[in-house]
């Protein structure tokens, strides 16, 4: 499952344009990276985020999709666990930098879900701010 958002502000004259994913634990990811493939390449996305239920953290998981990612200049942002009962990171953020002279990213804890919070903060680049 997907959905796609586009950001507009009075600060910064360029959209950001935000795709927020599900993967269901038991689909298939062969597919869901193409599923994937097709729509980044297709569209002009900034930020890519959600569980994933790919284990950023299991080479043998992540390797086909890191490999998708690096290729399309996107950044994984998140590097400790968001799924606490198995010390899985399963929700993921990935940003293609090129607008943003900062990104910092932290996992917060939440009482109601087996899945951490991710708090995202971006920092613009001056030239963009310039405009």
């Amino acid at each position: 499952n997907a959905l796609k958002f586009v950001v507009i502000n009075n600060i910064v004259p360029v959209p950001i344009t935000i795709l927020l994913l599900y993967r269901k634990h038991s689909s298939n990811i062969s597919q869901y990276i193409n599923s994937i493939t097709y729509i980044l390449k297709s569209n002009q996305i900034d930020v890519i985020l959600g569980d994933f239920n790919i284990n950023y953290l299991n080479d043998n998981e992540v390797q086909p999709f890191d490999i998708l990612m690096q290729s399309l200049h996107y950044v994984q942002t998140v590097q400790t666990p968001t799924f606490i009962s198995s010390g899985s990171l399963l929700d993921h953020v990935y940003i293609r930098n090129e607008m943003f002279s900062a990104i910092h990213t932290c996992v917060i804890p939440v009482y109601y879900s087996d899945h951490d919070a991710i708090k995202i903060s971006l920092s613009f680049k001056s030239i963009l701010l310039n405009c």
